[in-house]
């Protein structure tokens, strides 16, 4: 093990909890691209992901979607993933390559 790499602490925990389930697999899917994109900008250090877990039960099916993810400054990521899913969305819709 290499002990040379520089270590950044993370002690800022976020729990983001959705309702919607295609909102939560959306959301993990893009939520690494939303933390890389800070990191770039040097807004951030460092991130990381820690958990992303599905709850439901029989009847109801998905309940509930909870993402749980570490940066090491504080950043309210919830607005900046609704805002790039937006964007996603209407650059879907801006596509012109269908077939």
């Amino acid at each position: 093990m290499s002990w040379d790499k520089e270590y950044i602490k993370l002690p800022h925990s976020y729990v983001l909890e959705v309702a919607d389930e295609k909102f939560f697999k959306r959301a993990r899917k893009e939520l690494p691209s939303v933390l890389q994109f800070l990191q770039d900008n040097g807004e951030i250090k460092g991130y990381s992901l820690d958990n992303a877990a599905m709850l439901g039960d029989k009847d109801k099916g998905f309940v509930l979607g909870r993402l749980v993810y570490r940066t090491d400054t504080y950043v309210e990521t919830t607005p900046l993933l609704d805002a790039y899913l937006i964007w996603l969305d209407e650059e879907g819709e801006n596509n012109n390559d269908r077939k």
